[in-house]
């Protein structure tokens, strides 16, 4: 059943992936065997544009991996809690070395929490923004606790957007940025982690970067989400390469249509 729904997954087959996907989850005997199950799911019901249903589903499984989040967030509690992160990442001094000195994650229950934590993040965007710092912060929070992996980069990269649209501190959180940067050039799995940012670092670099910086950056953004098969990641590149382009009035229409037309 899990074979055959990642592959209706891969080719789009929302009708046939969905009651594989549910088979799974009803009969499955550990907890564990359940979670590629629940991250297809996810990321189904994203694909349906069902993003609060998604963001729910991985708030239920991260409850089940011992990470409980509440379902209502206010904007002083986002606040708040991206206060006192901030205030430990400046005491720990923010920089590529520091992240690069800290061990490798082994937790196996931390590094799955990592994951849907990613997930519910990039949806968070889309439909729960005042969420999206509290994941940030927690996912920081186990970094610092249990250790680094490739979700600690989505983490950073998440808590310093959060500084500049939460706190307006265009500064930390363009410093943030730059750290995120240079972790994800030493990655080797850079198309795949520039795909999980790319939807931060868009509206990040949108609203903090000079034009011609944001239009190098966005075709970066759209191959790499390309190669991890994260079509709405390029989708969304190639959008914002497109509204860039129209307001900033770099290019005329007729070559534009050409970026809408690709």
């Amino acid at each position: 059943f899990e074979m055959s729904a990642s592959v209706s997954c891969m080719h789009g087959n929302i009708a046939k992936s969905s009651p594989c996907l549910n088979e799974i989850i009803c009969h499955v005997k550990a907890f564990d065997d359940s979670l590629m199950a629940s991250s297809l799911l996810v990321k189904l019901l994203a694909a349906s544009s069902k993003f609060d249903e998604a963001i729910t589903n991985c708030l239920v499984v991260l409850g089940n991996l011992g990470e409980q989040f509440p379902t209502d967030v206010s904007p002083t509690g986002a606040v708040n809690e991206l206060s006192v992160v901030i205030e430990t990442l400046l005491e720990n001094n923010i920089t590529r070395e520091r992240f690069k000195l800290l061990p490798p994650m082994t937790n196996k229950t931390k590094i799955n929490a990592m994951k849907f934590m990613n997930m519910a993040g990039q949806y968070s965007l889309i439909s729960r923004p005042m969420l999206l710092p509290l994941l940030g912060c927690r996912m920081l929070r186990l970094t610092m606790q249990f250790g680094f992996c490739d979700d600690s980069i989505v983490g950073l990269a998440t808590v310093g957007y959060s500084c500049f649209t939460f706190k307006e501190n265009t500064e930390l959180g363009s410093h943030i940025a730059n750290v995120c940067e240079a972790l994800i050039k030493e990655s080797p799995n850079e198309h795949l982690l520039r795909s999980r940012v790319c939807n931060i670092l868009v509206l990040f670099h949108i609203f903090t970067q000079p034009i011609a910086t944001v239009m190098a950056q966005l075709p970066i953004m759209y191959e790499s989400s390309k190669l991890a098969g994260d079509m709405l990641s390029a989708t969304k590149a190639r959008s914002s390469c497109c509204i860039v382009v129209f307001y900033s009035g770099a290019e005329n229409l007729q070559n534009l249509s050409k970026h809408f037309a690709m």
